[in-house]
């Protein structure tokens, strides 16, 4: 298609996608594509985050094995107890093959995970946010009171016409909007 634009492409890959993943997708033409959607296998088969759930658990259980063998390799390397090592090891090892084999009982485990996440993210996003507010903000806003600069004219003036700022004429240059940044 000629000037297909992103939107588009991803469209289009999309239902590409839930074509091959047993939705209906009906095409009356060329231009018009309607989509019937079908019911879902099992909840692992619905999509969240532009994948299914079954891939997102056997992600998760590949994560959560490999950090587990990572531990316990380290735990095997620094302080030589080969039972707590083997103990996570084997952790990881069913974790792993639980997420491959099994994603229906690691299912809840990830779905906490992600709950936990959004609530981390939630904290996490305002304390950065009054971070700026008290790094950044507040302290220009003080200064610029101190100074006595105003930055907003807030003043009220009954008797004119008009509040419009007249620029000045080496402004009204129109090629300054080819160079906007």
């Amino acid at each position: 298609m000629a000037r297909e634009g992103q939107l588009a492409r991803q469209v289009r890959v999309g239902l590409e996608d839930q074509a091959q993943s047993g939705e209906t997708i009906s095409q009356t033409n060329e231009a018009s594509v309607m989509y019937v959607p079908t019911r879902a296998k099992s909840v692992l088969d619905e999509r969240s985050f532009g994948k299914s759930k079954r891939q997102h658990v056997l992600e998760f259980g590949a994560l959560f094995g490999a950090i587990f063998l990572a531990i316990a390799a380290y735990v095997d390397y620094k302080h030589h107890n080969t039972a707590l090592s083997s103990g996570l090891s084997l952790v990881g090892i069913g974790i792993a093959l639980l997420g491959y084999r099994a994603p229906n009982i690691l299912l809840p485990f990830w779905a906490g995970w992600m709950k936990l996440g959004h609530a981390i993210g939630s904290v996490v996003n305002l304390a950065i946010m009054m971070i700026s507010w008290f790094v950044i903000a507040v302290p220009i806003g003080l200064i610029l009171k101190v100074i006595g600069k105003s930055v907003m004219d807030l003043s009220y003036r009954a008797p004119v016409e008009t509040y419009w700022e007249d620029r000045p004429d080496r402004l009204h240059d129109f090629s300054l909007l080819e160079r906007q940044f």
